[in-house]
């Protein structure tokens, strides 16, 4: 092929017949396939050539305009991006935001609700943000797998939208992951069948890797749409992905 320098090869160096190899003569060989890997090839360890790179650079991206933007937290573009496609929130509406820390997802409701809108967030650390005019902002401090819990958001309810960015802490095997976050999505399942208003959305994170194909198959026969959505903010490398219920409780 036109332009491409050939790499060298051992028998460049030794000829084709079996010889005794000297480490030394071998060292040498090493030394031309790195010089002519560096000259003529791109790396792949480069960070501003490799996939790799190009994955950082954007989640730098998103990082530095979360910060300009004053959220907390990239999170939030995810959330946008499937505002602008689907769009599942509305002024007025009663949102229910689990997993809500550190409030990037809270913070973006509370400025498309409206005076008339409600927000409810429930997450295990605590969430800081300007409390805003009025009552139309709760925080509940607490696990939503307790029952406790779980009463108070139907004495809150019912919620127009349900909102979880809720996932499980990392592990390293991605098996186990995947099967913590089908567990969390199981429960955000009870509580939109006990809280979640007829004709109601859900935006439901779940990891890759485990039988989310079957958690996709019940909600779509709780809601009369129900499709799986990665956003452009996530992570390349990421096994998260976002599953959409729309018009809950309406025949298909």
């Amino acid at each position: 092929m036109t332009g491409l320098m050939m790499r060298p090869t051992v028998g460049d160096f030794f000829g084709n017949d079996p010889v005794e190899l000297d480490l030394n003569r071998l060292e040498l060989v090493f030394q031309s396939f790195e010089q002519r890997d560096r000259i003529h090839f791109i790396s792949v360890s480069d960070p501003e050539l490799s996939t790799s790179g190009a994955m950082k650079r954007s989640a730098d991206y998103y990082s530095k305009l979360a910060k300009q933007k004053n959220f907390p937290a990239r999170s939030v573009f995810k959330l946008q991006e499937m505002q602008e496609r689907f769009s599942l929130l509305k002024a007025g509406q009663k949102i229910l935001d689990l997993g809500s820390a550190p409030g990037s997802w809270s913070k973006y409701c509370l400025q498309r609700l409206g005076a008339k809108g409600q927000l409810v967030g429930v997450d295990l650390e605590p969430v800081e943000i300007a409390q805003p005019p009025g009552r139309r902002y709760r925080f509940l401090q607490g696990d939503f797998f307790s029952e406790a819990i779980l009463d108070d958001l139907e004495k809150l309810g019912p919620f127009d939208v349900i909102l979880s960015d809720a996932a499980p802490r990392t592990s390293g095997s991605g098996l186990v992951d995947a099967q913590r976050s089908l567990e969390i999505a199981e429960r955000v399942l009870e509580i939109v069948r006990r809280t979640l208003r007829p004709g109601g959305h859900l935006v439901l994170k779940i990891f890759q890797g485990g039988e989310e194909g079957q958690l996709l198959r019940r909600m779509k026969s709780m809601f009369r749409h129900a499709r799986a959505f990665k956003p452009k903010a996530s992570r390349g490398e990421s096994r998260e992905t976002y599953f959409l219920g729309q018009l809950f409780g309406c025949e298909s």
